[in-house]
């Protein structure tokens, strides 16, 4: 970071010129919407931070322990108002500032489908990175980014494929013409019948 004359009264000053050049190393700071939106996380209670891990992660129950590296019995004390120890205190934190440097959150959550699996060819899940003892941030984050970003891909696709229909011709169903189409394909279907032989 270079400063210039301006800061010159603040800076020791050696010589003649009244240009003074300072070259130090200045930590990186975050942006502050992910600051922010760490402060306003963490200052939440612990049942609504994991509820908000859940959420953006859409994790489920067992999962959502899986992460946090405790029995599911220890989690759902912590869910009825029981504090979790520093050690465990600490892990939560990690997790909601990794969240928060990736912009996941409860209101933009990641589809669980490229949660659960792999996004790339001999890697782990988001998950299983997330249920590592120690915490790699940096892979994580690139996980979550890899899997963000096939979920907008396969958004775009879907989007792109449902206007090449409705140009087509084909209409749009609501909820309802959907439900009660989906019954009738599933009452159509040819099921595989049930061997009566034992074994």
């Amino acid at each position: 970071m270079l400063l210039g004359s301006a800061l010159g009264s603040f800076l020791p000053h050696v010589g003649s010129s009244s240009s003074i050049v300072d070259c130090r190393f200045v930590a990186p700071m975050s942006p502050p919407n992910v600051a922010a939106s760490f402060c306003e996380v963490v200052a939440l209670p612990v049942i609504e931070q994991m509820q908000e891990l859940q959420a953006a992660l859409s994790l489920n129950k067992a999962q959502l322990a899986g992460i946090l590296r405790v029995t599911r019995p220890t989690l759902y004390d912590w869910l009825r108002g029981r504090e979790p120890n520093p050690s465990n205190a600490g892990r939560l934190d990690t997790l909601l500032r990794i969240l928060a440097q990736a912009s996941v959150s409860s209101a933009s959550p990641l589809n669980a489908r490229f949660v659960a699996r792999p996004v790339d060819i001999d890697a782990l899940s988001l998950i299983e990175l997330l249920g590592e003892e120690s915490l790699d941030e940096d892979r994580v984050i690139r996980a979550i980014e890899r899997s963000r970003a096939l979920a907008d891909s396969a958004s775009r696709r879907r989007t792109a494929r449902e206007e090449r229909l409705r140009t087509l011709g084909f209409e749009e169903l609501g909820g309802e013409q959907r439900r009660r189409q989906l019954a009738t394909n599933v009452a159509l279907r040819k099921w595989p019948e049930r061997s009566s032989k034992t074994t």
